[in-house]
């Protein structure tokens, strides 16, 4: 046991947490396949390799929003209300529960700037995927890109946020020393 940096500590926190992340994932993605085996037979094998893809870059959005919600210092009974909040208003933006098609047009709209709305597509693409073509790919990595872009802002506000806090006064850093 020794004192490390806090660079070192939230890369140590972040590893462990993208461990937990992928297991999360592979567990889910084993349930689906061993549930759903039927229907996955149905998929070409890129389309598969394709929707495991977007599944993990899915998986990334609610990795960063947990990282947010652990430099904001949020307690563990708010973080379970976030995501589920969060998780349904996502879902239903994204077409999961209800066809966007039945949605009024402003709603699918606002629709395009949910997570869950490109993961939607991109499965929806995958799904039908016959042949891998460059014209079928693109609008699939398009989605995926999406995605990795939507994880990326959510992680760089909580970079943001944790530098912040370890510099204000409550945390002793440079705003702590101005105040002594």
């Amino acid at each position: 046991v020794s004192p490390v940096t806090p660079l070192k500590y939230g890369l140590q926190v972040g590893a462990a947490s993208l461990l937990v992340t992928v297991g999360v994932w592979l567990w889910t993605v084993g349930v689906g396949l061993a549930v759903f085996h039927e229907s996955a037979a149905h998929v070409s094998g890129t389309g598969l390799a394709l929707m495991l893809a977007s599944s993990l870059a899915f998986a990334a959005i609610p990795l960063a929003v947990g990282c947010l919600l652990g430099q904001l210092g949020v307690g563990e009974f708010a973080s379970n209300a976030v995501g589920n909040i969060a998780g349904m208003a996502v879902s239903f933006l994204g077409g999961v529960w209800v066809s966007l098609d039945l949605l009024d047009p402003t709603m699918q709209a606002i629709a395009h700037f949910s997570p869950a709305y490109w993961y939607t597509d991109a499965l929806q693409r995958e799904a039908d995927l016959a042949a891998p073509t460059l014209d079928a790919l693109m609008p699939i990595l398009g989605d995926l890109g999406v995605m990795l872009l939507f994880a990326a802002a959510i992680f760089a506000v909580a970079l943001v946020v944790g530098r912040m806090r370890a510099q204000s006064a409550e945390a002793g850093g440079n705003a702590g020393a101005s105040h002594a």
